[in-house]
């Protein structure tokens, strides 16, 4: 993980310290949804039934903490987003 990341998440209480990206390749259970904030993923073929959503978010991983705070920003507001518009179970 980025220290970029762990920082941003720290702050807002998260803690991603045994936190590790993973390739879809490595998923051992069939996702209900796909969210893709890396233009590549978007623009790879993935075997997946789910229905998948994309999020054009700027990679911060080459900027300072104010990139990281306006990534993180961005994707909470449309985690919130998501979770309003889906049904309760």
């Amino acid at each position: 993980m980025h220290p970029g990341a762990i920082a941003i998440a720290t702050q807002h209480g998260l803690d991603l310290t045994d936190a590790e990206p993973r390739r879809y390749d490595d998923l051992d259970v069939e996702p209900d949804l796909v969210v893709s904030v890396c233009d590549r993923a978007h623009e790879s073929t993935l075997d997946f039934v789910a229905p998948m959503l994309h999020w054009s978010i700027p990679d911060p991983a080459d900027g300072g903490p104010g990139d990281f705070a306006l990534a993180f920003a961005q994707l909470s507001e449309r985690v919130a987003r998501l979770a309003r518009a889906v049904p309760a179970a």
